[in-house]
């Protein structure tokens, strides 16, 4: 069931209600938190045995890891609709499309205020696609402000060092959060690849199989405490229908060309 059926009591914060179905008039933190029910509804429902053997890259995914799939396939269009929202700025202004740069760095911000790492990530990641990235005209317009906002979550979020400043933001963080997932099956990949499942003379390794069940059990730690938010309908819905929304990235960048031109 959805986690979102057992958040309506006192616990739940009173809900931003949109003035219209349209995305500008969602408010970013409203907007953080329907993505991130959504977000951890997905990862409330991985299992043990889809973290095993790589699954999600066998051609057999959506049957042996049918929720890791859905996670990897959610934090993959939530960066082409950052970039498709920006490019395709009602107006195409670039005054419109600075506004809705900093509209996303706010929601970055707000995803970070409630834990929900996966989907910083996926912000950020939108930010920096290539249609996007490239708009200095619009990128000039946002305020020295958001751009320290963006820069503090881009370090939270980096690679560097093993994600090292992520890893021990989240020891850190009380939940509910939704981690970043990707970290979790670049650490079962490494274990996977590293480490044999047998040893000599047909032994089993435990060691193998010690290293997976911490990482497992990591995961699973953040599967126990929900998020107490009201489903928002007209945001749940809209993030729900992303897919029909969405442009490919050609055609994203093509049209940023349009905007832009390289000579400009």
């Amino acid at each position: 069931e959805n986690t979102s059926k057992f958040l309506h009591d006192q616990k739940c914060p009173t809900p931003i209600i949109p003035k219209s179905n349209n995305l500008v008039d969602f408010d970013p933190l409203e907007l953080a938190r329907q993505l991130t029910l959504l977000e951890y509804d997905n990862y409330k429902l991985l299992r043990p045995k889809e973290c095993l053997n790589q699954s999600w890259n066998k051609p057999t995914r959506e049957i042996d890891s049918p929720n890791i799939v859905a996670m990897i396939n959610r934090s993959n269009i939530i960066p082409v609709w950052v970039a498709t929202v920006i490019i395709c700025s009602t107006d195409l202004k670039v005054k419109s499309r600075a506004k809705m740069i900093k509209n996303f760095i706010l929601l970055a911000k707000e995803l970070r205020r409630i834990n929900n790492f996966n989907g910083i990530l996926e912000v950020v990641a939108g930010l920096e696609l290539a249609p996007v990235y490239r708009l200095k005209k619009s990128w000039n317009l946002v305020d020295k402000k958001y751009i320290d906002i963006l820069d503090k979550l881009r370090d939270l979020m980096k690679v560097r060092e093993n994600w090292k400043v992520y890893r021990n933001t989240l020891k850190a963080c009380n939940p509910p959060c939704v981690p970043y997932i990707g970290m979790y099956l670049t650490d079962l990949t490494f274990i996977e690849d590293g480490h044999p499942d047998k040893l000599e003379g047909d032994m089993v390794n435990f060691l193998k199989c010690r290293q997976q069940a911490v990482v497992i059990s990591e995961i699973q730690q953040y599967q126990q405490t929900p998020y107490y938010f009201s489903v928002v309908q007209p945001i749940h819905d809209y993030f729900v229908n992303l897919e029909t929304i969405v442009l490919n990235r050609e055609k994203l960048f093509q049209l940023s060309l349009e905007l832009e031109p390289r000579d400009e």
